[in-house]
């Protein structure tokens, strides 16, 4: 034991001497650089595995050894730089290295073979980007197909849809490590996409700093991939300067490719001045745009001289059934007189001129134009030098607009004849004329008239093939005007009528339709239909038909009151179309979905969204939020349905787990401007949190700044948004840029003529409330007359500013004020003893301003009394009993409109309030 005892001091002594024999001091990179050129063999080995097993640490002194005089240094050098380059390390594993060659062999679809492999292992993420930063093969068959563009849109696409997940599960890193990817794609005319979503995302981590860093790192070391990042996340933080700086720099080696990005971003800086040099690029109204941009910068002058050459310009090619240009230039500038007059000497858009009219309550003014219209020959074969002639089309669009006023003014036989005779000419009609028939109809109140005339052209439109009625234009499409949220619903139940009796006449087979979905039917006649629907051939849960027969399905069963089934029918399909489906989702754009349209996002997710909601309605919260949860994994970037069960978990008791979600849910769309505006729209359309609506509205603003397709919807949303916020500078420049979006696209028409009205009048009185903010009563009383002077029935201005005028005390200006909506459709209403539609604007306008309540409570009756189905009306009815103290009755049509109307999340709202 003594002597064990004595030996235990030298044999710790003896292990730390080995210990530091084992462990030398590291040499120098530098230091084994100089040995790559020594005469000894073995010295020339050693140094060269161990400056490769170094890696990037290495690569300074292997680059200068590189350039050395020392040819055997230079050769070594180069060749382990070679292999950093395609990420080969001594550790690298066969089946990587496999797949490098693979790569290496110069095919393109096996280097996205390679690519899309090496995605899902992140320990391949330094091969992944060592391959992402090499060319890519050409494509023999395709001379001019750019490989390169074509890889990182493929990558774009496919990071959009796994990203997300990685994001739900809290896998931040790893979904920035993705994300940073697409940093390597800039070549000029690069993907902006990809870099957009990398900004979006590290500066929502508040990471921007560090991957700004980073960046110019790279650029200073001379990687030219890292400017156009940097430009973006430069825009992202806020550093506009040297955003424009790196911007200017790629749009002087570009122009063309980075034309857009430029515009773009001098719009997002409010840079009017230097718009105003910028080339026109073939607008939707080229003097419309050239006016727009130099009267915001302030060039006045110069704007109203443009404006004055528009008057008289030869019509353009917009004419005849779209509005003109130049028509367009001077309503969007606020020169409604002029915009008017345009419209009347070139004889364009008929439809929008008389909407117009009536939007400024000049009806006798707009049935002389209908009249004068109407007495023009039809086109003859050889028409006179001196004949004035109009299409039989155009024709039918005055007639459409003559039933539609008569319906108005509350003469509704008159009306009804109208709309019956072109009914019966309805094979003359294209697809505009019908989409513009049918919303005539259904707003006048002659559902029945608008079904019959669906129900025949659907039915010509499958004898020519077609599958769908669609709308004019990249619009609505008839079936959304007539059954609104139930649209995919009808066109199911269309053809289940139709394999019930194939020779049942269309137009009643149409109305049949419509009376099931609406509740009109009686339950056992509905409950027969269901059970025969059932009974039919189900197709594939995960096609186009499956989708609509679900929706019908639940439609119905939702109508006769059995939720459960619905909810089974929503399920069968929820459960077959998983995110791993083979139909991608990006391919249905445009084949099925009502309102894709609007923002060209594939609409099916709602399938989803209907299913939870239904479950939601069963108080059964965890089963909602596993069904919206299940469609969000269908459509990982669209963040509606994460959101929502986000929502339905909180509600199930879980805040932890739904604050995840919900914070998820606002980053999920990255860089996708349409994808966040569609889900601002559903936001507001819910009445979402002021604090949800508020990130939600700030991550689409930050995504929103380039002129891509369907951008205007989104800026219209962030308007809406910003008005709800009581932001009304965001909302002025979201409308200014909405207004800017449809004069620079060729193409864009407004849905509903009025707007061309009410935009540039919305501007207005949007100025009006922020200087009533303000506490300037005087100026912000100024700017609200003047936009009641262009369009009288703008009444949102009154509607907003009234009560706020007289919580300041100030009754003499909100009576004032008021009165320029009350007076005249009070007139209109004397007038015309059965217009319902002055009355019902009367009535509303003065609960909303709490004056006027008796009277207004007899024009909201006699409204309802000339069109007892008319929702509006009844719901104004409700408003007004409200308002009056009277709420049992106002209780009992709001609960009537949302049965009715079960989606509608302002029935709801109204409801509960």
């Amino acid at each position: 034991m003594t002597v064990r005892y004595f030996r235990l001091p030298l044999l710790f002594s003896l292990c730390a001497a080995l210990a530091y024999a084992a462990d030398p001091a590291p040499v120098a990179p530098a230091d084994l650089a100089k040995d790559l050129g020594s005469p000894n063999y073995r010295a020339r080995e050693s140094a060269t595995k161990a400056l490769w097993k170094m890696g990037e640490k290495a690569r300074p002194a292997l680059e200068a050894a590189a350039k050395g005089t020392n040819a055997e240094a230079a050769t070594r050098a180069q060749s382990i730089l070679d292999k950093f380059d395609w990420g080969i390390l001594p550790d690298t594993p066969p089946e990587l290295m496999e797949k490098i060659t693979a790569f290496r062999g110069g095919v393109y679809r096996e280097q996205v073979e390679v690519v899309f492999d090496l995605l899902k292992r992140p320990e391949a993420m330094p091969i992944l980007r060592a391959l992402l930063s090499k060319e890519f093969a050409n494509v023999p068959e395709n001379p001019g197909f750019d490989s390169r563009r074509a890889m990182f849109e493929q990558l774009n696409v496919e990071l959009r849809r796994t990203v997300p997940g990685l994001i739900r599960a809290g896998k931040f890193d790893r979904a920035e490590e993705l994300l940073a990817l697409q940093t390597l794609g800039q070549r000029l005319q690069s993907v902006e996409a990809g870099h957009l979503d990398y900004a979006t995302f590290v500066v929502a981590r508040g990471r921007g700093k560090e991957a700004i860093a980073a960046l110019e790192a790279d650029r200073k070391a001379g990687k030219a991939s890292a400017a156009m990042p940097l430009m973006f996340l430069y825009r992202a933080v806020g550093d506009t300067k040297k955003a424009r700086t790196i911007l200017d720099i790629l749009a002087t080696e570009d122009p063309v490719g980075f034309a857009l990005t430029h515009e773009g971003f001098q719009l997002e800086t409010g840079d009017w001045a230097a718009l105003c040099d910028q080339p026109l690029q073939d607008p939707n109204s080229a003097n419309g745009l050239k006016a727009y941009r130099l009267r915001l910068a302030g060039k006045t002058k110069e704007a109203n001289e443009v404006l004055e050459e528009a008057k008289t310009a030869a019509p353009g090619e917009g004419g005849g059934l779209r509005i003109d240009e130049n028509a367009m230039a001077l309503l969007l500038n606020e020169r409604p007189d002029d915009g008017i007059e345009r419209l009347k000497s070139v004889r364009s858009a008929p439809h929008v001129l008389a909407d117009l009219l009536v939007a400024r309550l000049e009806f006798q003014k707009a049935m002389d134009v209908i009249a004068a219209g109407l007495k023009e020959k039809v086109e003859p074969e050889n028409p006179l030098d001196d004949e004035v002639v109009v299409s039989a089309q155009t024709k039918m669009l005055y007639s459409l607009k003559r039933g539609r006023i008569l319906a108005q003014l509350g003469k509704r036989d008159a009306a009804s004849q109208v709309f019956s005779a072109l009914n019966e000419d309805f094979k003359s009609f294209t697809s505009f004329h019908v989409t513009q028939a049918v919303k005539a109809e259904v707003r006048s109140g002659f559902y029945d008239l608008a079904a019959e005339l669906v129900g025949r052209m659907q039915a010509e439109q499958e004898k020519n093939d077609l599958r769908n009625l669609r709308g004019g234009y990249g619009s609505q499409e008839p079936f959304e005007i007539l059954f609104d949220n139930d649209a995919d619903a009808a066109k199911f139940w269309w053809h289940v009528m139709k394999i019930k009796d194939a020779k049942a006449d269309p137009a009643a087979r149409m109305r049949e339709v419509r009376d099931l979905l609406i509740g009109k039917l009686p339950k056992d006649k509905a409950e027969a239909w269901l059970n025969f629907a059932e009974g039919t051939t189900a197709p594939d849960p995960r096609s186009v038909e499956g989708f609509q027969r679900a929706t019908g399905l639940a439609a119905g069963w939702r109508i006769v009151q059995q939720p459960k089934k619905a909810i089974e029918a929503l399920a069968v399909v929820a459960d077959a179309w998983t995110e791993k489906s083979s139909n991608d989702a990006e391919s249905w754009i445009g084949d099925l979905g009502t309102r894709s349209w609007v923002f060209g996002v594939d609409e099916k997710f709602r399938l989803w969204v209907d299913l939870g909601d239904l479950l939601m309605d069963q108080k059964d919260y965890a089963e909602a939020a596993k069904r919206y949860e299940q469609g969000w994994k269908r459509y990982p970037d669209n963040p509606v349905p994460l959101y929502l069960a986000g929502v339905a978990t909180a509600k199930a008791g879980n805040a932890e787990e739904a604050k995840k979600i919900r914070e998820a849910s606002f980053l999920v769309a990255l860089g996708n401007a349409r994808t966040r505006g569609r889900f601002l729209e559903e936001l507001i359309s819910r009445g979402a949190p002021h604090a949800d609506l508020k990130i939600a509205r700030d991550s689409a603003r930050q995504c929103t700044w380039s002129n891509e397709q369907n951008v205007g919807n989104v800026w219209n949303q962030i308007g809406r948004a910003s008005i709800i916020l009581k932001d009304y500078a965001t909302a002025v420049e979201a409308n200014r840029r909405a207004i800017y979006y449809v004069l620079r696209t060729q193409g864009v028409a407004y849905v509903e003529g009025t707007a061309y009205l009410n935009v540039p009048v919305l501007l207005r009185s949007l100025t009006a409330r922020q200087l009533l903010a303000e506490g300037k009563v005087a100026e912000a009383m100024e700017a609200a007359r003047a936009s009641l002077v262009i369009m009288p029935t703008h009444t949102e201005v009154v509607l907003s500013m009234v009560p706020e005028l007289d919580k300041l005390k100030k009754t003499k200006e909100a009576d004032e004020l008021f009165n320029l909506v009350w007076k005249p459709f009070t007139k209109i209403a004397t007038d015309n003893p059965e217009c319902g539609w002055a009355r019902y604007q009367a009535a509303w306008a003065a609960a909303g301003c709490q004056r006027e309540l008796p009277k207004a409570l007899e024009y909201a009756k006699k409204a309802v009394e000339t069109e007892p189905t008319n929702r509006s009306f009844r719901e104004c009815l409700a408003e007004v009993q409200f308002r009056m103290g009277d709420r049992d009755p106002a209780v009992k049509l709001a609960t009537a409109l949302v049965a009715e109307e079960p989606r509608n999340w302002h029935y709801q709202r109204q409801l509960e309030r």
